[in-house]
């Protein structure tokens, strides 16, 4: 990274979005100005009312938000075009993929459910092999010597995550993937979010 960026990162935000924004507002009069803020969990819920008055610009993003997924089948309709704004300033990213930020920090994601370990499709909500291996190799494309990324973002924790000695992680057995693990063993992420969810597919 060629210089210091300001990150925040939340979790599922289901439709509260005046909550998220005013949260976000506060932190930024205490701690100063953040470069972005990733939502790596479920971003719309039942009642998405709230976003009108984004979408209407009588409110005000306070940083660029990047938005991943989906990861909940009743969700697919609100999102729109992969890397169009949702409302002003905040981004949808898609379900997979790489960029590098302005300062030079690398976030790679594969969100959604494993094909494979679920058993059944549903569109944009489920990954499969072939997913894993486009971001890994989108990450090592171009690289003599790869180093990792720094930011992996997942729906999924990795498998073996719970016996770890150090992280000492409790995660029940359907939020673990082999797929997810194998992507985190060849990207090798400083930093790996995972959100918490509760699919309904």
């Amino acid at each position: 990274m060629t210089e210091k960026q300001k990150t925040l990162i939340c979790g599922d935000v289901n439709g509260c979005f005046n909550t998220l924004f005013s949260r976000v507002e506060l932190i930024v009069k205490k701690s100063g100005p953040f470069d972005v803020l990733l939502c790596v969990g479920n971003f719309f819920g039942v009642d998405n009312s709230q976003l009108d008055a984004y979408r209407m610009r009588t409110k005000k993003v306070p940083v660029t938000t990047y938005v991943f997924g989906p990861s909940d089948g009743n969700h697919v309709k609100y999102y729109c075009e992969e890397g169009s704004e949702i409302v002003p300033n905040v981004i949808y990213m898609g379900k997979r993929g790489i960029f590098t930020t302005s300062a030079d920090v690398k976030i790679a994601y594969l969100t959604g459910l494993s094909r494979r370990e679920l058993g059944k499709d549903i569109p944009m909500c489920t990954f499969e092999p072939s997913d894993c291996s486009a971001v890994r190799d989108a990450c090592y494309r171009g690289q003599t010597e790869y180093r990792g990324v720094d930011v992996l973002i997942t729906t999924l924790w990795p498998s073996g995550i719970q016996q770890d000695e150090v992280q000492k992680v409790d995660v029940a057995e359907e939020r673990l993937s082999n797929l997810i693990a194998w992507l985190s063993i060849h990207l090798k992420p400083r930093y790996h979010f995972e959100s918490k969810y509760s699919p309904r597919l």
